[in-house]
Protein backbone atom coordinates (compact mmCIF):
# COMPACT_ATOMS: atom_id res chain seq x y z
CA UNK A 1 0.00 0.00 0.00
CA UNK A 2 2.48 2.50 0.84
CA UNK A 3 4.52 1.68 -2.77
CA UNK A 4 1.06 2.32 -4.11
CA UNK A 5 0.76 5.19 -2.27
CA UNK A 6 3.95 6.55 -3.33
CA UNK A 7 3.25 5.81 -6.95
CA UNK A 8 -0.20 7.82 -6.54
CA UNK A 9 1.68 11.06 -5.60
CA UNK A 10 4.15 10.82 -7.96
CA UNK A 11 1.66 10.57 -10.76
CA UNK A 12 -0.23 13.36 -9.38
CA UNK A 13 2.73 15.93 -8.86
CA UNK A 14 3.78 15.00 -12.69
CA UNK A 15 0.51 16.02 -13.92
CA UNK A 16 1.08 19.08 -12.08
CA UNK A 17 4.03 20.00 -13.60
CA UNK A 18 2.98 18.84 -16.63
CA UNK A 19 -0.31 21.43 -16.51
CA UNK A 20 2.29 24.01 -15.11
CA UNK A 21 4.42 23.49 -18.73
CA UNK A 22 1.51 23.81 -20.69
CA UNK A 23 0.71 27.20 -18.81
CA UNK A 24 3.97 28.30 -19.55
CA UNK A 25 4.38 27.30 -23.00
CA UNK A 26 1.28 29.39 -23.52
CA UNK A 27 2.56 31.96 -21.56
CA UNK A 28 5.89 32.25 -23.95
CA UNK A 29 3.52 32.04 -27.13
CA UNK A 30 1.60 35.04 -26.16
CA UNK A 31 4.81 37.36 -24.98
CA UNK A 32 6.54 36.22 -28.64
CA UNK A 33 3.00 37.22 -30.57
CA UNK A 34 3.33 40.73 -28.93
CA UNK A 35 6.57 41.26 -29.77
CA UNK A 36 6.19 40.10 -33.52
CA UNK A 37 4.75 41.70 -36.40
CA UNK A 38 1.69 40.45 -35.99
CA UNK A 39 0.56 41.80 -32.54
CA UNK A 40 2.54 45.77 -34.36
CA UNK A 41 -0.12 45.02 -37.98
CA UNK A 42 -3.21 44.47 -34.79
CA UNK A 43 -2.43 47.88 -32.95
CA UNK A 44 -1.79 49.47 -36.40
CA UNK A 45 -5.63 47.82 -37.48
CA UNK A 46 -7.20 48.69 -34.30
CA UNK A 47 -6.65 52.06 -34.73
CA UNK A 48 -8.21 52.69 -38.47
CA UNK A 49 -10.81 50.73 -36.63
CA UNK A 50 -11.29 53.27 -33.75
CA UNK A 51 -10.84 55.77 -36.53
CA UNK A 52 -13.75 54.54 -38.85
CA UNK A 53 -15.98 54.09 -35.89
CA UNK A 54 -15.52 58.02 -34.83
CA UNK A 55 -16.33 59.10 -38.49
CA UNK A 56 -19.22 56.91 -38.78
CA UNK A 57 -20.66 58.35 -35.63
CA UNK A 58 -20.26 61.87 -37.13
CA UNK A 59 -22.13 61.20 -40.13
CA UNK A 60 -25.21 59.46 -38.18
CA UNK A 61 -24.99 62.49 -35.86
CA UNK A 62 -25.10 64.81 -38.77
CA UNK A 63 -27.58 62.99 -40.68
CA UNK A 64 -30.17 62.55 -37.66
CA UNK A 65 -29.54 66.11 -36.58
CA UNK A 66 -30.47 67.24 -40.24
CA UNK A 67 -33.67 65.57 -40.35
CA UNK A 68 -36.66 67.44 -40.64
CA UNK A 69 -38.51 64.69 -38.96
CA UNK A 70 -36.27 64.96 -36.16
CA UNK A 71 -37.22 69.01 -35.87
CA UNK A 72 -40.46 68.66 -35.95
CA UNK A 73 -40.32 66.33 -32.87
CA UNK A 74 -38.20 69.04 -30.96
CA UNK A 75 -40.41 71.44 -32.01
CA UNK A 76 -43.32 69.30 -30.77
CA UNK A 77 -41.64 69.36 -26.90
CA UNK A 78 -40.78 72.34 -26.86
CA UNK A 79 -44.57 73.54 -27.28
CA UNK A 80 -45.70 70.92 -24.74
CA UNK A 81 -43.40 71.50 -22.15
CA UNK A 82 -44.59 75.39 -22.85
CA UNK A 83 -47.99 74.39 -22.46
CA UNK A 84 -47.12 72.55 -19.17
CA UNK A 85 -45.60 75.46 -17.60
CA UNK A 86 -48.66 77.68 -18.39
CA UNK A 87 -51.58 74.93 -17.41
CA UNK A 88 -49.41 74.85 -14.06
CA UNK A 89 -48.35 78.23 -13.43
CA UNK A 90 -51.85 79.06 -11.34
CA UNK A 91 -51.45 76.48 -9.17
CA UNK A 92 -47.81 77.42 -8.37
CA UNK A 93 -49.49 80.46 -7.78
CA UNK A 94 -52.31 79.55 -5.32
CA UNK A 95 -49.53 77.73 -3.44
CA UNK A 96 -47.33 80.58 -3.12
CA UNK A 97 -50.27 83.04 -1.36
CA UNK A 98 -50.58 79.97 1.20
CA UNK A 99 -47.37 80.45 3.18
CA UNK A 100 -48.27 76.95 5.68
CA UNK A 101 -48.70 74.94 2.67
CA UNK A 102 -45.67 76.09 0.68
CA UNK A 103 -43.54 75.67 3.51
CA UNK A 104 -44.53 72.21 4.21
CA UNK A 105 -43.65 71.40 1.13
CA UNK A 106 -40.69 72.70 0.99
CA UNK A 107 -39.63 71.09 4.15
CA UNK A 108 -40.92 67.34 3.05
CA UNK A 109 -38.50 68.00 0.36
CA UNK A 110 -35.16 69.09 2.24
CA UNK A 111 -35.85 65.79 4.61
CA UNK A 112 -35.81 63.53 1.25
CA UNK A 113 -32.71 65.03 -0.45
CA UNK A 114 -31.24 65.34 2.84
CA UNK A 115 -31.82 61.77 3.68
CA UNK A 116 -31.07 60.42 0.13
CA UNK A 117 -27.97 62.63 0.16
CA UNK A 118 -27.09 61.43 3.34
CA UNK A 119 -27.83 57.58 2.71
CA UNK A 120 -25.32 58.17 -0.12
CA UNK A 121 -22.64 59.18 2.18
CA UNK A 122 -22.84 56.63 4.74
CA UNK A 123 -23.16 54.04 2.21
CA UNK A 124 -19.79 55.39 1.03
CA UNK A 125 -18.08 55.73 3.99
CA UNK A 126 -19.02 52.26 5.25
CA UNK A 127 -17.81 50.45 2.39
CA UNK A 128 -14.59 52.50 2.63
CA UNK A 129 -14.30 51.40 6.55
CA UNK A 130 -14.60 47.99 5.48
CA UNK A 131 -12.42 47.49 2.78
CA UNK A 132 -9.35 49.10 5.25
CA UNK A 133 -10.32 46.83 8.25
CA UNK A 134 -8.16 43.55 8.09
CA UNK A 135 -7.57 40.40 9.96
CA UNK A 136 -5.12 37.84 10.78
CA UNK A 137 -5.34 34.19 9.03
CA UNK A 138 -3.32 31.57 8.58
CA UNK A 139 -3.25 30.76 4.90
CA UNK A 140 -2.08 28.56 1.97
CA UNK A 141 -0.95 29.62 -1.60
CA UNK A 142 -3.57 27.71 -3.96
CA UNK A 143 -1.28 28.05 -6.72
CA UNK A 144 1.62 25.90 -4.78
CA UNK A 145 -0.13 24.23 -2.45
CA UNK A 146 2.10 20.68 -3.10
CA UNK A 147 4.72 22.07 -1.46
CA UNK A 148 3.78 20.68 2.22
CA UNK A 149 4.58 22.95 5.11
CA UNK A 150 6.46 25.48 3.02
CA UNK A 151 3.45 26.78 1.21
CA UNK A 152 1.57 27.71 5.33
CA UNK A 153 1.72 31.97 5.19
CA UNK A 154 0.99 33.79 8.22
CA UNK A 155 -0.90 36.84 7.32
CA UNK A 156 -2.24 40.18 9.02
CA UNK A 157 -3.62 42.35 5.89
CA UNK A 158 -6.74 39.79 5.06
CA UNK A 159 -9.84 41.90 4.63
CA UNK A 160 -12.70 41.46 6.71
CA UNK A 161 -15.58 39.45 5.00
CA UNK A 162 -18.89 41.00 4.89
CA UNK A 163 -22.20 39.57 5.20
CA UNK A 164 -23.60 39.48 1.42
CA UNK A 165 -26.37 37.36 2.14
CA UNK A 166 -29.40 37.86 5.07
CA UNK A 167 -28.91 33.91 5.93
CA UNK A 168 -25.24 34.66 6.51
CA UNK A 169 -23.58 35.31 9.89
CA UNK A 170 -19.99 36.72 11.00
CA UNK A 171 -18.73 35.33 13.93
CA UNK A 172 -15.29 36.49 15.95
CA UNK A 173 -13.79 33.54 15.84
CA UNK A 174 -11.69 32.44 19.69
CA UNK A 175 -9.94 29.34 18.95
CA UNK A 176 -9.69 26.73 15.93
CA UNK A 177 -8.01 23.83 15.98
CA UNK A 178 -5.05 22.23 13.48
CA UNK A 179 -6.90 18.85 12.26
CA UNK A 180 -4.56 16.28 9.55
CA UNK A 181 -6.64 17.39 6.78
CA UNK A 182 -5.08 20.86 7.20
CA UNK A 183 -2.21 18.90 6.83
CA UNK A 184 -3.13 16.99 3.87
CA UNK A 185 -4.39 20.33 2.52
CA UNK A 186 -1.09 22.00 2.23
CA UNK A 187 0.28 18.75 0.01
CA UNK A 188 -2.87 19.11 -2.29
CA UNK A 189 -5.92 17.75 -0.95
CA UNK A 190 -8.76 18.69 -2.58
CA UNK A 191 -7.18 22.14 -4.03
CA UNK A 192 -9.63 21.44 -7.27
CA UNK A 193 -12.75 21.15 -5.26
CA UNK A 194 -11.18 24.54 -3.21
CA UNK A 195 -10.97 26.37 -6.61
CA UNK A 196 -14.08 25.60 -7.95
CA UNK A 197 -15.99 28.46 -6.50
CA UNK A 198 -13.07 30.50 -4.83
CA UNK A 199 -13.49 34.28 -4.92
CA UNK A 200 -10.66 36.79 -4.87
CA UNK A 201 -7.45 36.36 -4.77
CA UNK A 202 -5.26 32.73 -4.37
CA UNK A 203 -4.92 32.62 -1.09
CA UNK A 204 -7.18 30.31 0.78
CA UNK A 205 -7.41 29.66 4.66
CA UNK A 206 -6.70 27.03 6.24
CA UNK A 207 -8.51 25.10 9.11
CA UNK A 208 -11.75 23.14 10.17
CA UNK A 209 -12.99 23.45 13.62
CA UNK A 210 -13.91 26.49 15.33
CA UNK A 211 -15.20 28.05 18.40
CA UNK A 212 -16.53 31.89 18.85
CA UNK A 213 -19.16 34.37 19.46
CA UNK A 214 -22.04 36.00 16.72
CA UNK A 215 -20.89 39.39 15.67
CA UNK A 216 -23.63 40.12 13.46
CA UNK A 217 -26.50 37.74 11.28
CA UNK A 218 -28.21 38.68 8.43
CA UNK A 219 -32.13 39.71 7.74
CA UNK A 220 -33.30 35.97 7.80
CA UNK A 221 -31.08 34.20 10.73
CA UNK A 222 -33.04 33.53 13.54
CA UNK A 223 -31.10 30.16 15.31
CA UNK A 224 -28.03 32.45 16.71
CA UNK A 225 -28.08 36.15 17.40
CA UNK A 226 -25.14 38.40 18.26
CA UNK A 227 -23.54 37.37 21.17
CA UNK A 228 -24.29 33.86 20.99
CA UNK A 229 -21.54 31.25 21.91
CA UNK A 230 -21.02 29.33 18.67
CA UNK A 231 -19.04 26.57 17.38
CA UNK A 232 -18.96 24.43 14.00
CA UNK A 233 -17.18 22.77 11.20
CA UNK A 234 -15.93 23.86 7.88
CA UNK A 235 -16.21 21.22 4.70
CA UNK A 236 -12.88 20.51 2.73
CA UNK A 237 -13.77 22.96 -0.31
CA UNK A 238 -15.24 26.23 1.81
CA UNK A 239 -13.48 29.36 0.45
CA UNK A 240 -11.93 30.41 3.71
CA UNK A 241 -11.34 28.24 6.97
CA UNK A 242 -11.59 28.55 10.38
CA UNK A 243 -7.67 29.66 11.00
CA UNK A 244 -8.15 33.60 11.05
CA UNK A 245 -10.20 36.29 13.39
CA UNK A 246 -12.76 36.64 11.91
CA UNK A 247 -15.60 34.05 9.27
CA UNK A 248 -18.64 34.36 8.13
CA UNK A 249 -21.07 31.11 6.86
CA UNK A 250 -24.32 30.80 6.45
CA UNK A 251 -26.92 29.89 9.66
CA UNK A 252 -27.58 26.30 9.10
CA UNK A 253 -23.89 25.73 9.53
CA UNK A 254 -23.46 26.95 13.02
CA UNK A 255 -24.53 25.69 16.26
CA UNK A 256 -24.87 27.28 19.99
CA UNK A 257 -21.44 25.92 22.12
CA UNK A 258 -22.11 23.70 25.10
CA UNK A 259 -22.33 25.78 28.02
CA UNK A 260 -19.36 23.84 29.94
CA UNK A 261 -16.99 24.26 27.48
CA UNK A 262 -14.49 27.51 26.68
CA UNK A 263 -13.79 28.37 23.61
CA UNK A 264 -10.47 26.25 23.77
CA UNK A 265 -12.11 22.74 25.09
CA UNK A 266 -15.34 23.35 21.89
CA UNK A 267 -13.24 23.72 18.83
CA UNK A 268 -11.13 20.78 19.56
CA UNK A 269 -14.55 18.64 18.61
CA UNK A 270 -16.41 19.80 16.04
CA UNK A 271 -14.96 18.51 13.05
CA UNK A 272 -14.07 15.03 14.57
CA UNK A 273 -17.40 14.76 16.57
CA UNK A 274 -18.62 15.15 12.94
CA UNK A 275 -16.25 12.04 11.30
CA UNK A 276 -17.27 9.38 14.37
CA UNK A 277 -20.87 10.25 13.19
CA UNK A 278 -20.17 9.78 9.80
CA UNK A 279 -17.92 6.50 10.36
CA UNK A 280 -20.59 5.33 13.09
CA UNK A 281 -24.38 5.89 11.35
CA UNK A 282 -23.51 6.74 7.71
CA UNK A 283 -21.03 4.30 6.90
CA UNK A 284 -22.15 1.50 9.71
CA UNK A 285 -25.62 2.07 9.62
CA UNK A 286 -25.43 1.88 13.10
CA UNK A 287 -28.53 3.49 15.26
CA UNK A 288 -27.69 5.85 18.17
CA UNK A 289 -28.08 5.80 21.31
CA UNK A 290 -28.32 1.97 21.51
CA UNK A 291 -26.96 0.80 18.49
CA UNK A 292 -24.11 -0.88 20.15
CA UNK A 293 -25.72 -2.83 22.84
CA UNK A 294 -23.52 -5.99 23.80
CA UNK A 295 -21.42 -5.32 21.26
CA UNK A 296 -17.88 -5.53 20.90
CA UNK A 297 -16.20 -2.54 19.00
CA UNK A 298 -12.59 -2.61 18.18
CA UNK A 299 -10.62 1.18 17.86
CA UNK A 300 -7.57 1.14 16.20
CA UNK A 301 -5.53 4.21 17.65
CA UNK A 302 -7.68 5.94 20.64
CA UNK A 303 -5.56 8.91 20.85
CA UNK A 304 -6.15 10.42 18.02
CA UNK A 305 -8.87 13.24 17.69
CA UNK A 306 -11.00 11.29 16.12
CA UNK A 307 -10.40 8.14 18.33
CA UNK A 308 -11.21 10.09 21.88
CA UNK A 309 -14.31 11.01 20.41
CA UNK A 310 -15.02 7.52 19.11
CA UNK A 311 -14.10 5.79 22.59
CA UNK A 312 -16.67 7.87 24.56
CA UNK A 313 -19.50 7.44 22.12
CA UNK A 314 -19.07 3.83 21.77
CA UNK A 315 -19.47 3.59 25.32
CA UNK A 316 -22.09 5.61 25.78
CA UNK A 317 -23.92 3.93 23.09
CA UNK A 318 -23.45 0.70 25.71
CA UNK A 319 -20.35 -0.94 23.85
CA UNK A 320 -17.82 -3.02 24.85
CA UNK A 321 -14.48 -1.31 23.87
CA UNK A 322 -10.91 -2.28 23.26
CA UNK A 323 -8.34 0.10 22.36
CA UNK A 324 -5.13 -0.09 20.77
CA UNK A 325 -2.80 2.43 21.25
CA UNK A 326 0.88 3.57 21.71
CA UNK A 327 1.63 2.62 25.75
CA UNK A 328 2.04 6.62 26.58
CA UNK A 329 -1.35 7.08 25.66
CA UNK A 330 -2.78 3.93 27.75
CA UNK A 331 -3.32 5.89 30.90
CA UNK A 332 -5.98 8.89 28.94
CA UNK A 333 -7.99 6.04 27.40
CA UNK A 334 -8.34 3.83 30.35
CA UNK A 335 -9.80 7.02 32.18
CA UNK A 336 -11.78 8.35 29.18
CA UNK A 337 -13.86 4.11 29.93
CA UNK A 338 -11.91 1.71 27.75
CA UNK A 339 -13.46 -1.55 29.03
CA UNK A 340 -9.60 -3.39 27.55
CA UNK A 341 -6.61 -1.19 26.22
CA UNK A 342 -4.11 -2.98 24.13
CA UNK A 343 -0.36 -1.46 24.97
CA UNK A 344 1.37 -1.23 21.18
CA UNK A 345 5.11 -0.66 20.22
CA UNK A 346 6.32 2.08 17.60
CA UNK A 347 7.04 -0.94 14.83
CA UNK A 348 4.18 -2.10 12.78
CA UNK A 349 5.24 -5.45 12.64
CA UNK A 350 5.36 -6.30 15.98
CA UNK A 351 2.18 -3.96 17.13
CA UNK A 352 0.32 -6.76 14.75
CA UNK A 353 2.09 -9.75 16.35
CA UNK A 354 1.15 -8.88 19.84
CA UNK A 355 -2.25 -8.16 18.70
CA UNK A 356 -2.92 -10.64 16.86
CA UNK A 357 -1.12 -13.18 19.67
CA UNK A 358 -4.05 -11.26 22.17
CA UNK A 359 -7.00 -12.14 19.84
CA UNK A 360 -5.81 -15.69 18.74
CA UNK A 361 -5.78 -15.98 22.80
CA UNK A 362 -9.02 -14.91 23.77
CA UNK A 363 -10.94 -15.86 20.17
CA UNK A 364 -11.64 -11.74 19.69
CA UNK A 365 -13.99 -11.48 17.27
CA UNK A 366 -14.93 -8.15 16.89
CA UNK A 367 -18.30 -6.77 15.61
CA UNK A 368 -17.07 -3.36 14.37
CA UNK A 369 -13.69 -1.89 14.25
CA UNK A 370 -13.16 1.60 14.21
CA UNK A 371 -9.81 2.86 11.72
CA UNK A 372 -9.07 6.45 13.32
CA UNK A 373 -5.70 7.37 11.60
CA UNK A 374 -4.12 6.73 8.49
CA UNK A 375 -0.85 6.19 9.61
CA UNK A 376 -2.45 3.45 12.26
CA UNK A 377 0.01 0.59 13.50
CA UNK A 378 -2.22 -1.66 12.35
CA UNK A 379 -3.23 -2.38 8.71
CA UNK A 380 -6.75 -2.45 7.55
CA UNK A 381 -6.37 -6.33 5.97
CA UNK A 382 -4.85 -7.39 9.35
CA UNK A 383 -7.92 -5.69 11.09
CA UNK A 384 -10.82 -7.15 8.96
CA UNK A 385 -9.21 -10.46 9.83
CA UNK A 386 -10.94 -9.94 13.66
CA UNK A 387 -13.88 -7.98 12.13
CA UNK A 388 -17.31 -8.21 10.95
CA UNK A 389 -17.39 -4.71 9.91
CA UNK A 390 -14.92 -2.34 9.12
CA UNK A 391 -15.24 2.02 9.23
CA UNK A 392 -13.04 4.74 9.01
CA UNK A 393 -13.25 8.08 11.17
CA UNK A 394 -10.17 9.66 9.78
CA UNK A 395 -9.57 12.22 7.45
CA UNK A 396 -8.86 11.57 3.33
CA UNK A 397 -5.58 12.22 2.03
CA UNK A 398 -6.47 12.72 -1.38
CA UNK A 399 -9.75 13.20 -3.61
CA UNK A 400 -10.41 11.93 -6.50
CA UNK A 401 -10.73 15.10 -8.02
CA UNK A 402 -6.77 15.99 -6.85
CA UNK A 403 -6.20 14.20 -10.42
CA UNK A 404 -8.77 15.28 -12.57
CA UNK A 405 -6.91 16.93 -16.02
CA UNK A 406 -9.12 19.91 -17.23
CA UNK A 407 -12.12 18.36 -18.98
CA UNK A 408 -12.94 16.78 -16.11
CA UNK A 409 -12.60 19.99 -13.78
CA UNK A 410 -14.92 21.65 -16.24
CA UNK A 411 -17.55 18.59 -15.85
CA UNK A 412 -17.38 17.70 -12.30
CA UNK A 413 -17.45 22.32 -11.65
CA UNK A 414 -20.87 21.82 -13.87
CA UNK A 415 -22.13 18.59 -11.67
CA UNK A 416 -21.30 20.50 -8.35
CA UNK A 417 -23.51 23.34 -9.57
CA UNK A 418 -26.37 20.76 -9.42
CA UNK A 419 -25.43 18.11 -6.73
CA UNK A 420 -23.32 19.19 -3.27
CA UNK A 421 -21.30 17.28 -1.77
CA UNK A 422 -19.74 16.80 1.62
CA UNK A 423 -16.71 18.84 0.19
CA UNK A 424 -18.70 21.88 0.27
CA UNK A 425 -21.28 21.06 2.41
CA UNK A 426 -21.71 19.43 5.91
CA UNK A 427 -24.24 18.14 7.87
CA UNK A 428 -23.81 20.02 11.59
CA UNK A 429 -27.09 19.46 12.98
CA UNK A 430 -25.50 15.92 14.91
CA UNK A 431 -23.37 18.57 16.65
CA UNK A 432 -26.49 19.26 18.89
CA UNK A 433 -26.61 15.71 20.17
CA UNK A 434 -22.91 16.04 21.15
CA UNK A 435 -23.60 19.36 22.59
CA UNK A 436 -26.03 17.09 25.03
CA UNK A 437 -23.03 14.70 25.37
CA UNK A 438 -20.72 17.68 26.25
CA UNK A 439 -23.59 19.21 28.84
CA UNK A 440 -23.79 15.75 30.74
CA UNK A 441 -20.25 15.18 31.21
CA UNK A 442 -20.60 12.20 29.02
CA UNK A 443 -17.83 13.46 25.93
CA UNK A 444 -14.81 15.19 27.45
CA UNK A 445 -12.43 17.31 24.39
CA UNK A 446 -8.86 16.22 24.80
CA UNK A 447 -6.29 18.99 24.09
CA UNK A 448 -2.80 18.22 23.49
CA UNK A 449 -1.59 21.89 23.33
CA UNK A 450 -2.63 25.27 22.69
CA UNK A 451 -0.34 28.35 20.74
CA UNK A 452 -1.25 31.80 19.89
CA UNK A 453 -1.72 33.07 16.36
CA UNK A 454 2.26 34.25 15.85
CA UNK A 455 3.29 30.51 16.69
CA UNK A 456 0.94 28.75 14.12
CA UNK A 457 4.07 27.13 12.40
CA UNK A 458 4.74 25.36 15.54
CA UNK A 459 1.37 24.32 15.94
CA UNK A 460 1.16 22.87 12.36
CA UNK A 461 4.66 21.16 12.56
CA UNK A 462 3.37 19.44 16.20
CA UNK A 463 0.27 18.04 14.01
CA UNK A 464 2.35 17.28 11.42
CA UNK A 465 4.48 14.76 13.54
CA UNK A 466 1.05 12.35 14.30
CA UNK A 467 2.35 12.12 17.91
CA UNK A 468 -0.35 14.60 19.50
CA UNK A 469 -2.70 13.24 21.98
CA UNK A 470 -5.83 14.74 21.16
CA UNK A 471 -6.23 18.06 19.20
CA UNK A 472 -4.03 20.92 18.41
CA UNK A 473 -5.87 24.33 18.49
CA UNK A 474 -4.47 28.08 17.54
CA UNK A 475 -5.93 30.56 19.62
CA UNK A 476 -6.61 34.58 18.14
CA UNK A 477 -5.64 36.48 21.72
CA UNK A 478 -3.91 34.08 23.48
CA UNK A 479 0.02 35.28 23.78
CA UNK A 480 3.00 32.60 24.33
CA UNK A 481 2.22 28.72 24.45
CA UNK A 482 0.12 26.96 26.45
CA UNK A 483 0.24 22.76 27.68
CA UNK A 484 -3.57 21.50 27.30
CA UNK A 485 -4.74 18.82 30.08
CA UNK A 486 -6.73 15.51 28.66
CA UNK A 487 -10.12 17.18 30.42
CA UNK A 488 -12.36 20.09 30.01
CA UNK A 489 -10.67 23.79 29.31
CA UNK A 490 -13.16 25.67 31.12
Amino acid sequence: MDKLDRRLDQVILQSSHFQTRIQNLFYNAKEQWRSGPGHQFWHQYSEKLKDAIVRLIVVCHEKIAGNPYVEKCQEYMRHSVLNLYKRCLPYLARLSENSVLAASIGFCIGVLLTGWAMSIYYHSYHNSIMKTRTMSGVTIDEMNCLQGLESLNLRSDLLVPKILSPTQVLVRIHAASVDAVDIAILSGLGRHERRMFRTGTGNGILGRDFSGVVLDVGKKVTNVDVGDAVWSALPIGANNGALCEFVVVESYQLCLRPTKLSHDGAATLPYACLKVWDALVNQGSIKPIYGLRDKHILIVDGGSPTGVVALQVAKEWQGHVTVCVHHRVSPLVTLLGAHQVISLPHDPEKAEIKCKEIFDSEDSLFDLCIMTSEDSLLSEEFCQDYCELLVKSCSERRLDSDAYGWFRRTFLYYWRLVWTSVYHRLDVKPLEYFKKLVDTGKLQPVLDSAYAYEQAEEAFQATATTSNIGKTIVTFGLRGHVVGEASNRT
